[in-house]
């Protein structure tokens, strides 16, 4: 018996230096691709590159990684209550890492496969825009991963709000979720991830799902891809806080232009497309309409089938026939 208690406890302590070096692997990785992604600020002014690079780099300083887990987020919530027990505010900008998930959730709760050979992440940040433009971080994220996958060869495409598409099929979805600390009143913002990455096939439930693999017919390298999109991430967060405090400055009418939203256009698979919309809009549809544009909070305009403009603030969209 006090042979296997000291064979259990070796191990585990053997599991939690692997995960803790993986971990730290991770963020040097991240460090080495936000120095490379200086180059997008290329256009800017110096002033201006240093701000949105200040404004982002909490972003994944900060790595924990868990081999296998049911889900990222109730980690991030337990977290982030712990510390407010203990009085303190949780550091913003910290990124759970898990090699598979058992659980894992999408948007109104549907499962989400999510085997060994993914990449399934989840970032708790401490919101520091104005509450109504809260809904960018998650449109940012879509953004980042969006364009990380075009640049490694990958043509992937953003359907509102951030389900990532390639070939038409489903390869990355994004979840946010809020969170209060109920000690200080501190709000937090938890950006989930789960890219299909390795997988060679799916469960017939996933009849709309594919992987890079399945589309480029290789193996890809999970912490290096991952890495990449944490530190795309943080560029789009320093990007969003800039272009906030100019629109303060400026005023709404004078304020350039949202430079992540005008990415998100860019990008886009939805806008000009007939869609059904709704909070869920697979089992509830609750109208169709033409996907006109996005506005520069992220809210989608639409323009229904009676001539009527509406803004949809939340919930997702489907596509009615082809592009």
């Amino acid at each position: 018996m006090r042979r296997s208690y000291i064979q259990n406890r070796n191990e585990e302590k053997t599991l939690s230096r692997r995960s803790e070096e993986k971990a730290r692997a991770l963020e040097r990785l991240v460090a080495a691709y936000r120095a490379r992604d200086r180059v997008l600020c290329a256009g800017l002014a110096p002033e201006d590159a240093e701000a949105v690079e200040r404004r982002g780099a909490e972003v994944a300083r900060r790595v924990r990684y868990v081999a296998a887990a049911e889900r990222l987020m109730p980690l991030a919530r337990a977290a982030i209550l712990e510390a407010d027990r203990a009085g303190r505010v949780f550091p913003s900008g910290v990124a759970w890492w898990a090699g598979r998930l058992r659980g894992a959730k999408g948007r109104m709760d549907r499962a989400w496969w999510a085997p060994r050979g993914g990449i399934y992440l989840c970032l708790a940040l401490v919101p520091r825009l104005l509450a109504e433009h809260w809904g960018l971080y998650g449109l940012g994220m879509g953004v980042a991963v969006c364009e990380v996958l075009r640049e490694w060869g990958v043509p992937a495409r953003i359907r509102w709000v951030n389900d990532i598409l390639v070939g038409g099929r489903k390869a990355a979805g994004l979840l946010a979720e809020g969170l209060t600390a109920p000690g200080s009143g501190q709000p937090y913002l938890l950006l989930g991830l789960g890219l299909n990455v390795n997988a060679r096939r799916f469960p017939p439930e996933a009849p709309e799902a594919t992987s890079l693999r399945r589309v480029t017919g290789r193996r890809w390298p999970i912490a290096p891809l991952a890495a990449h999109i944490l530190a795309r991430a943080g560029h789009v967060v320093g990007l969003l806080h800039h272009w906030e405090a100019g629109w303060l400055l400026e005023g709404p009418e004078a304020a350039p232009a949202n430079p992540v939203v005008r990415a998100w256009r860019g990008l886009s698979d939805t806008l000009g497309r007939r869609v059904v919309y709704g909070l869920d809009a697979e089992r509830a549809p609750e109208g169709t309409g033409l996907a006109r544009d996005v506005a520069e909070d992220g809210a989608l305009l639409l323009r229904l089938e009676d001539g009527v403009e509406l803004r949809v603030e939340t919930g997702e969209v489907r596509y009615l026939g082809p592009a």
